[in-house]
């Protein structure tokens, strides 16, 4: 049966008695503060926002071992972000990194395999961990109005990536692709001179027909890298 204690510092909700002395040590070994005093610890899981520094360690659905794991390797970080941790370590390699790169405020969640990145203005974006992606787009932002981007990844031009994504053309590979090509950009249309397309909010444009992505990616099949 689920229930509420209150042991030390901590708002408990549980429904495991026999092991709260056990959970409750481990967060006084390592000094936890909890978000609102509040932990649950529920069918042998934690769940739990930790405070450290001015991040946050959101940690969910954890035994104690894998608890203890994060909180020993977690450090108390201070950033100008609002940045969550979720079910990683706090670490100043991954808080450094994102100092370095000229973004508006934003709220970032770091995640093991990514980070998500919601920008002041408007933009949201994820990047793989080393974020070197986002060090280069930081710089073309300014010059399209916000939207979601989606995934991203370092390419040869990062303003035609944005263009791209703005213009439904989502996936990385197929943009890679794009970029191979003869092209250039004229009043934000991408003009792929070699198949003789034009890129815009209007759509793929062939021969002043609309075509789909389908039809566009078998084009650029028959082109030799």
């Amino acid at each position: 049966m689920k229930m509420k204690e209150i042991i030390d510092k901590y708002v408990i909700t549980t429904d495991a008695n026999d092991k709260l002395e056990e959970l409750v040590n481990l967060l006084k070994k390592y000094n936890v503060k909890a978000s609102n005093y509040k932990v649950e610890y529920l069918h042998g899981k934690v769940n739990i926002r930790v405070i450290k520094g001015n991040v946050i360690l959101n940690l969910a659905n954890l035994d104690l071992i894998e608890l203890e794991n994060i909180l020993k390797n977690s450090k108390e970080l201070y950033s100008k972000f609002r940045i969550e941790f979720h079910n990683v370590p706090s670490t100043e390699n991954i808080v450094e990194k994102i100092e370095r790169i000229n973004l508006p405020y934003s709220e970032i969640h770091v995640y093991k395999d990514r980070v998500k990145i919601k920008t002041s203005n408007g933009f949201t974006f994820e990047d793989t961990p080393d974020l070197e992606a986002t060090y280069y787009l930081s710089s073309v932002l300014d010059k399209v109005k916000p939207f979601n981007i989606g995934r991203i990844r370092k390419v040869k031009d990062m303003y035609a990536l944005v263009l791209l994504k703005r213009y439904g053309i989502r996936d990385l590979d197929l943009i890679e692709r794009i970029l191979e090509m003869d092209y250039k950009i004229e009043d934000n249309n991408i003009i792929i001179k070699e198949l003789g397309i034009i890129i815009n909010e209007k759509g793929i444009i062939k021969d002043n027909v609309l075509i789909n992505k389908k039809e566009m990616y078998e084009l650029l099949k028959r082109v030799k890298r």
